[in-house]
């Protein structure tokens, strides 16, 4: 979608949906295979940035060479890419006064080797 796209209403976009099968059916607009319509609907998803602390990344880099928690990569490896497709898990931090105006979360990831709760978790 384009910046100065509006979303159509429900009548609407069954009109252009008749009129592409038209346009099919008379050999103007050839047939979208299913992969097409993926490959378009990927370019409309937003894709975020997931931006991780010098001490964060120092500890992952710690337990992987101490081998305390084996699973580590497993484990945060789903909630980096929820994360990256716009879903937010984690609770916000408010007031922490960015320059861009974005805001910043924190997230929880379940330690699989330490199975007891949330606490114990990344």
């Amino acid at each position: 979608m384009e910046k100065n796209d509006r979303y159509c209403s429900p009548d609407e976009s069954l009109l252009e949906a008749f009129r592409q099968v038209k346009e099919i059916k008379e050999g103007i607009a050839s047939a979208r295979t299913w992969d097409d319509f993926l490959r378009e609907e990927e370019s409309y998803t937003l894709n975020y940035v997931v931006n991780t602390t010098p001490k964060f990344e120092e500890d992952v880099k710690y337990y992987r060479r101490k081998k305390k928690y084996t699973n580590i990569l497993k484990d945060l490896g789903p909630v980096i890419e929820k994360l990256k497709q716009g879903e937010f898990p984690g609770n916000v931090i408010p007031d922490l006064g960015l320059d861009d105006g974005g805001s910043t979360y924190k997230v929880r990831a379940m330690n699989t080797n330490a199975k007891v709760g949330q606490s114990n978790g990344y």
